[in-house]
């Protein structure tokens, strides 16, 4: 939810093109026809793509996790998502002062954290993700809608709205090689700091950034 709802849509038939080359190879270049659902190969044979993805429409997210069957088309929207996010919570921390914007500050510090160290993932198995550019606007556009929202919503929001996501991270997890768990164990791990913040903050504890605190300062230097 929240940016993630926003990008759904846009991702999806540029997750399905990271996906197919992941399964051809670098020597096919192949061509989606919007018309037939379905992507050409460049010796002109027919390839559907393998990710199933089960979305629900936006009213229905947060409900129940998303499915995913395909590794690459998952970690590409994943990563996709923390691009946008990163760009979500800073502009979000425009709207709020003081402690609310330092929290939104680190919130997108861990989103652009977690994504650099998904980064290798990509490079390894040879992934193309959307322009960072065209992620980030996507991120403003959805904090700009939400700009009047109270702090109390936004944390209540977080708090009930971001453990389905850990559910997926688990998932991404079981689907990965096991040379690519201890990266993806980002993913889950940082979500969890999210939701342990919202949960504190929405309690009205006043130590709820030391979760987001603490999973920065446990990452490597190299994240």
């Amino acid at each position: 939810m929240i940016w993630r709802i926003a990008m759904l849509t846009m991702q999806l038939g540029l997750l399905a093109m990271a996906g197919l080359a992941f399964l051809l190879g670098p020597l096919s270049a192949p061509i989606f026809d919007r018309a037939q659902g379905m992507f050409i190969s460049n010796d002109g044979s027919f390839r559907r793509l393998a990710w199933d993805a089960q979305t629900e429409d936006s009213s229905a997210m947060g409900q129940a996790a998303r499915v995913f069957s395909d590794y690459p088309a998952a970690l590409v929207l994943f990563y996709e998502e923390e691009i946008s996010g990163e760009a979500y919570f800073a502009r979000m921390a425009d709207f709020y002062p003081g402690r609310q914007r330092r929290a939104l500050l680190l919130l997108a510090e861990i989103e652009r954290r977690t994504a650099s160290a998904m980064r290798p993932l990509l490079e390894r198995h040879g992934l193309a993700v959307a322009g960072a550019a065209g992620l980030a606007a996507a991120g403003r556009t959805e904090a700009e809608q939400q700009s009047g929202a109270t702090w109390q919503k936004l944390v209540a929001e977080m708090a009930s709205g971001f453990p389905v996501f850990v559910a997926e991270f688990e998932q991404l997890e079981q689907l990965a090689p096991a040379s690519d768990r201890s990266l993806i164990s980002v993913l889950t791990r940082h979500e969890v700091a999210a939701i342990k913040f919202a949960q504190l903050e929405d309690a009205g504890n006043t130590e709820s950034l030391r979760p987001l605190e603490e999973f920065l300062a446990g990452l490597s230097d190299s994240a």
